[in-house]
């Protein structure tokens, strides 16, 4: 299937399947909303699948891992300096093909980020009707450095895990859904 026609996504009920990948959902302010799109364009039969940075690492600022923010809150962060070059500063981890440096960006933007918990997509998939088929958390993260401290996994350059002999935090995690095949379009 086709999904997308000059831009625009077809009507609903028309994938086989969506992808949502890092760093996606911390820009929705509703998370029930999104899963209800999603539910919306797959057909019966169709799958979700997301891979997502653990939202527990957003809790922790600073490479002494200081303890910032909670983990669960309703209130979205709001960062006066806008969105930073999180891909420059992760150097060749997130461009395999060559990372060539340049002066350091600024954003003068500010940005809002939403901070979901796993329990809350998790139902938010469920309520609008998606059958879940696997939940999974991993102690390391692809592509992103988020803290100085972490060694790259097993000699991988842009796999990042905590160093032997530090307690390990789940970094990401991911989810699989299905649509009933008996379900309507209208989700």
């Amino acid at each position: 299937t086709t999904p997308t026609t000059t831009g625009r996504l077809n009507a609903a009920g028309s994938c086989d399947a969506v992808f949502c990948s890092y760093g996606t959902i911390c820009w929705l302010g509703d998370i029930g909303r999104w899963a209800r799109g999603v539910a919306r364009m797959l057909k019966p039969g169709g799958r979700f699948a997301m891979v997502e940075f653990h939202p527990f690492l957003f809790c922790f600022e600073g490479d002494d891992l200081k303890r910032t923010f909670s983990y669960q809150t309703s209130k979205a962060h709001t960062w006066d300096d806008g969105v930073g070059d999180y891909v420059g500063s992760s150097g060749d981890a997130l461009a395999p093909s060559g990372f060539i440096p340049t002066a350091p960006f600024e954003n003068p933007h500010p940005s809002i980020e939403f901070q979901w918990t796993i329990a809350q997509v998790t139902q938010a998939l469920l309520d609008a009707g998606l059958l879940l088929t696997r939940l999974d958390e991993w102690q390391h993260c692809n592509g992103c450095k988020f803290f100085n401290l972490l060694v790259p996994r097993n000699g991988q350059p842009n796999v990042f895990e905590f160093p032997a002999g530090q307690p390990a935090l789940p970094m990401m995690w991911g989810v699989q859904a299905t649509k009933p095949l008996d379900s309507s379009t209208e989700t």
